[in-house]
Formats: C-alpha cells, structure tokens, sequence
C-alpha cells in the first residue's frame, strides 16, 4: 500500500495510504461498522481495490456522492486548535516518529504527523499541554 495507490469503483479516484488509514480508523470508532472494515481490507489484499475504504475515509472527511465536502472537518479543526498552545514543527514531528511508530506500528506515523495539524492555526491556542 505504500509504494502504490489501489483503484476504485469511484470514477478515476484511487485509494491512497493515507485514505486508506483513515478508513480504517473510522470504522475502528464503532463496532457496527467492523463488518465494513473486514470487507475494506478483504478487497484491498485479496482483490487489489480500495473501494470500500475510499468510502469509509470519504465518510470521515464528510465527502457526498456529488465530491462536496461538509464543514465538519473544519469545525474540528478549530474546536481541536483552540485548546492546546503547542504548534509543532515538522523537525518536532520527526523527532518523535520513532516513538510513536514503537506504540503503534500501524498509526504511528499517520497519528505522529497530525501532530501538524494546528501548526499553522492562526489563533492561539488556551492551554500548555504536557
């Protein structure tokens, strides 16, 4: 999955690494959803498509039918960014990659580099965090 990105069902959109995790993590989020996941990966190694997880990960980024995306995202990003002070860097993130990939072979990396994710916020955030 690393080196190469899956086709879909969905037009000309491929699954990518990065889809493909968030995918997976959104159906870890509910039990109901375990069933898809199965299915998700089941394609994905035996069938060499990533359909079903495109529309798991388009489900967590509130992507419709039509390409359009909700502003949940968004919104989560600013209630998330408004609580802690840190902005991380990129050298920070990498710093820390190693640690993170020890608790987590699977997410580490991908839970690591969203780390980034309030760097460039353009408010503070309220509080230090350890």
């Amino acid at each position: 999955m690393d080196e190469k990105q899956l086709p879909t069902d969905d037009g000309d959109r491929q699954l990518t690494q990065g889809q493909a995790l968030g995918g997976i993590a959104t159906a870890l989020y509910s039990k109901e959803n375990w069933k898809y996941l199965s299915l998700g990966l089941q394609e994905a190694i035996e069938a060499e498509r990533g359909t079903i997880l495109l529309a798991l990960a388009d489900s967590m980024a509130g992507r419709d039918e039509s390409g359009r995306y909700d502003n949940g995202q968004p919104a989560n990003s600013a209630i998330t960014c408004r609580d802690p002070r840190q902005r991380y860097t990129p050298e920070q993130v990498r710093a820390e990659l190693p640690a993170f990939r020890e608790v987590s072979p699977i997410f580490g990396e991908f839970m690591a580099w969203g780390m980034l994710g309030c760097t460039d916020w353009p408010v503070p955030g309220l509080r230090e965090h350890p």
